[in-house]
């Protein structure tokens, strides 16, 4: 994760007014994907309340697609990794104009953040591994050569390591150590000024803080090499090899067990916190902790124990992961009339997700009498509370074998749900599957009825489709 101290950044600003920003902004703002030198670039859309300080979707994703090919001009080793990390699973970089949630980071500024676990939030399907960098409304507004040297220490530094299964057997110090100095090589192929006043920060944040244990390490066990951090540009292929000794060191001294030892122990105490203390918070954190493998392997049944600790103090989140538990069967006996009563609780306490399921079990009849009318009133109700872009790009994704292996009947699954709660794209996509036959059922009169409903939203191909 790339944070840097607090200052002002440059901006970009839309230009127009009236009628004329407001069309260019809808189109600069929505779900934007390409496909560029191998990598997946999403652009979500734009915030709900965008001013011109935002930069747009379009924008962004424009602007990332040029850091990468000034990358391959000027640093193409790094692309070189990338290709690295292809054959392992998809290298996806996100715009996110709405991360981080604002409030957060008062301190710092975060610019982008390597998350291999986000494309799971959706896509419950773990296998293989994915590399995903978000790049935040602070971090676009970076240069173009801070934008690109960025994404060389998410994607290239941390996400080497999780191709190597590394990092989560590295001090977090290390982890970012390693990162930063990948970082610092591509500055110096880009022949930044060293003496300016964000390169400056850079140097003093990289052998201050997050390679201060390794600057150590290198003054008691290779005094003589001490001077490569005295060059204005030192070494880093050099300093990266006596790196690998340094972790190695570790290791032989048990320095990591040890670290790792010492977080179990607290990762053990802090659930002996929670269990003797029980705020409904920590209960379901814990829950969540256990469901999503999170320092072990994923265990549903202890999950569950966790989420009903904190259903039974009313804590809707717990409610509403406990009812897709007891839906599917997952760490519990499958209870359809306790799935039920639980979302009806997560739902009372304005679960958006938890109409959603309510919604589709009143359409399809599952545990109750199928009553479309109740399921599309459902489906009003959450169509606010669930951000449908996401879903619609990953279906999108899935449906064009675009960074992924092509999947439609996953395709279908994210267009179904995006396309309930009243997406046009995604009713229009749904529409051609079923009209083709392609991952579904052909169903032509179920096609048509997604057509008509996107043409009526004004989605233009599904009011010019015959």
């Amino acid at each position: 994760m790339r944070l840097i101290g607090l200052f002002l950044f440059g901006c970009f600003v839309l230009l127009g007014a009236g009628e004329v920003f407001a069309q260019a902004k809808f189109y600069q703002c929505d779900n934007k994907m390409y496909l560029h030198r191998d990598v997946v670039i999403l652009g979500f859309p734009c915030t709900q309340n965008a001013n011109r300080s935002e930069v747009s979707t379009q924008v962004g994703v424009e602007k990332i697609i040029a850091a990468i090919d000034l990358l391959a001009l000027q640093s193409p080793e790094s692309l070189n990794i990338i290709k690295r990390l292809k054959k392992a699973g998809p290298v996806i970089i996100i715009y996110d104009p709405a991360y981080p949630p604002v409030g957060q980071n008062l301190t710092t500024v975060q610019q982008a953040l390597f998350l291999p676990t986000f494309v799971e939030k959706f896509d419950q399907d773990k296998t293989g591994k994915k590399f995903t960098v978000i790049v935040s409304r602070n971090g676009i507004k970076q240069s173009l050569q801070t934008l690109a040297a960025v994404l060389v220490h998410e994607l290239m530094g941390h996400g080497t390591q999780h191709l190597e299964d590394r990092i989560l057997v590295m001090r977090t110090l290390d982890v970012e150590c390693e990162a930063w100095l990948l970082e610092e090589q591509v500055y110096q192929d880009f022949a930044v000024d060293k003496l300016s006043r964000d390169m400056v920060l850079f140097r003093q944040n990289l052998e201050q803080i997050h390679c201060s244990d390794f600057i150590n390490y290198m003054r008691n066990r290779v005094p003589d090499q001490v001077k490569l951090w005295d060059a204005k540009n030192p070494d880093v292929t050099k300093l990266l090899a006596i790196f690998k000794g340094f972790l190695k060191a570790q290791h032989e001294k048990g320095m990591i067990s040890t670290a790792l030892a010492a977080a179990q122990n607290q990762r053990a105490t802090a659930i002996q916190k929670v269990a003797r203390e029980g705020h409904p918070n920590d209960l379901y954190a814990l829950g969540k902790m256990y469901m999503a493998g999170i320092g072990e392997p994923e265990n549903p049944v202890e999950a569950a124990i966790w989420y009903e600790k904190a259903a039974a103090k009313k804590h809707s989140g717990a409610e509403l992961a406990l009812a897709e538990l007891y839906e599917n069967g997952k760490g519990v006996k499958p209870n359809l009339k306790r799935a039920m009563d639980l979302y009806v609780r997560a739902a009372k306490q304005g679960e958006a997700e938890a109409f959603y399921a309510l919604g589709v079990m009143f359409e399809v009849g599952r545990g109750v009498k199928k009553d479309l009318k109740k399921s599309q009133a459902l489906y009003v109700r959450a169509r606010a509370g669930v951000n449908t872009n996401p879903l619609v790009t990953f279906g999108m994704m899935y449906n064009d074998g675009t960074g992924f292996v092509q999947n439609v009947k996953k395709a279908h699954a994210f267009f179904l749900k995006a396309a309930r709660l009243g997406h046009k794209a995604a009713q229009f996509e749904l529409g051609l599957l079923l009209e083709q036959g392609i991952g579904v059922a052909k169903n032509i009169t179920l096609a048509a009825a997604w057509i008509k409903k996107s043409a009526a939203q004004g989605y233009a191909p599904a009011q010019q489709h015959n």
